[in-house]
């Protein structure tokens, strides 16, 4: 049975899933399985979803190792692993591992792991609230409206070029 690596992988193989948004098995390392959620419908599909907010139902106040290996529910809210490195120059900072250029430790301050600086302008891990509540503490994009507005849904997706 093949292994596909990503949902564009899946769509190559499988162009009728074109229309199908969903649960889908991969390996993005050749070896080990992990549930994603594949957007294969917009903009052409074949999006892997690493991150995806939607409900509350899953913490992000996790550990690295947590992040590392990812955590919740494909069908609501999780977060995929594996590429932890870096974003515009900052690292990968968690409740257990401070890597932020900030005196504290930026996911402690703000609930959720997260490229930190010192120590952000968005965070889509921090906590989850079902209103727009506007506090740092909260799931946020510092360009959707207002400042530090929290988010009711959140997906990041990849997809190869």
């Amino acid at each position: 049975k093949r292994k596909y690596t990503d949902c564009s992988d899946i769509l190559r193989s499988y162009p009728s899933r074109k229309k199908h948004d969903g649960v889908y098995t991969i390996y993005p390392d050749h070896v080990n399985k992990k549930e994603v959620f594949c957007d294969m419908t917009t903009e052409g599909g074949g999006w892997t979803v690493i991150q995806k907010r939607i409900d509350g139902s899953t913490d992000f106040y996790r550990t690295w190792k947590e992040y590392k290996e990812g955590f919740g529910n494909p069908s609501r809210d999780y977060w995929i692993g594996n590429s932890l490195g870096s974003h515009h120059g900052w690292k990968f900072t968690t409740k257990d591992q401070d890597n932020d250029n900030y005196k504290d430790n930026c996911a402690k301050l703000y609930y959720g792991g997260w490229w930190y600086g010192a120590c952000y302008v968005t965070n889509l891990n921090g906590l989850y609230a079902k209103s727009a509540l506007k506090d740092t503490k909260y799931n946020s994009w510092a360009n959707w409206k207002n400042e530090h507005e929290a988010l009711k849904k959140t997906l990041m997706m990849i997809r190869p070029s």
